[in-house]
């Protein structure tokens, strides 16, 4: 019984914690900068100075210019595009705001 209290209350401070939650939104635009098979590199994000590739964008905010708070997750991929053969970080958007 007393091992079944504490497995109960290990569980539920396990689960209570929000592991993909949003504390800080960062300011960014969205940017067109033209298909990818025209040298361009699809939609793209301008936050801190820099120039980012999202994972995923939802439509609706598929908007040149675009002003919005996106709360993310930096993965470890590069996008290759345009001319440049470095390529450019990818992001993954756990939220997004206007």
């Amino acid at each position: 019984m007393r091992y079944s209290v504490v497995l109960l209350i290990v569980l539920l401070i396990a689960c209570s914690k929000k592991k993909d939650s949003c504390d800080q939104y960062t300011d960014a635009k969205i940017v067109w900068t033209g298909p990818v098979a025209g040298d361009g590199c699809d939609w793209m994000i301008y936050m801190n100075g820099t120039y980012v590739h999202p994972d995923y964008l939802p439509q609706s905010f598929q908007e040149n210019e675009k002003l919005v708070k996106i709360c993310y997750k930096t993965t470890k991929e590069l996008f290759h595009c345009g001319l440049s053969g470095a390529g450019v970080p990818v992001i993954s958007i756990k939220d997004i705001k206007e």
